[in-house]
């Protein structure tokens, strides 16, 4: 298991993104699925695989408790966290500008035989309430590059290249 930030590359994309935010209070699962025009297309030897059931499609990136599950191309396909909103801290969180850069995000890790990666780094919980704001801190790093995934996600990344912080816009829960 690595202690450190997973690295990431950051490359451009169209703007054509979509995110879905969804909160269960039942299970107090919070889920972020990404939708894309264009899903990779997977070669003849993962259709093999995964009609054999030798692998799957996917893999995990899993970030203190942040699960992160990404495309066969490294790309985050959705995320989900198991948390209690009683536990966020309530602050303000300074506005996200519109004119990040549209970008398609790759995990570039390597894989256990499951298909998973493990990063033990605390996960902070912020929200923003008045301005529809939650905030996840991966770790102690400082972001330095901020970047759009989709409508309303937004990553930030360290000087060096690391995960460091992801926004939800538009997205509060109110029953806490």
């Amino acid at each position: 298991m690595n202690v450190t930030l997973p690295q990431v590359t950051l490359e451009a994309a169209a703007p054509s993104s979509l995110s879905v935010i969804h909160w269960d209070d039942e299970s107090m699962v919070l889920s972020v699925s990404l939708l894309s025009e264009a899903p990779p297309v997977p070669s003849m030897a993962d259709l093999i695989d995964i009609d054999l059931g030798i692998r799957s499609p996917y893999g995990r990136v899993v970030i203190g408790d942040l699960d992160v599950l990404v495309d066969s191309e490294g790309r985050i396909v959705s995320m989900e966290i198991r948390t209690n909103p009683a536990a966020w801290s309530d602050e303000t969180i300074a506005a996200s500008s519109d004119s990040f850069p549209t970008v398609s995000m790759r995990f570039p890790v390597a894989f256990d035989e499951n298909q998973i990666a493990r990063y033990d780094v605390p996960v902070g919980f912020s929200q923003d309430r008045s301005r529809r704001i939650v905030r996840l801190r991966l770790g102690e790093g400082t972001s330095s590059q901020w970047a759009r995934l989709a409508s309303d996600v937004i990553v930030g990344v360290t000087t060096q290249g690391y995960l460091s912080e992801v926004r939800l816009l538009n997205f509060a829960v109110s029953s806490v």
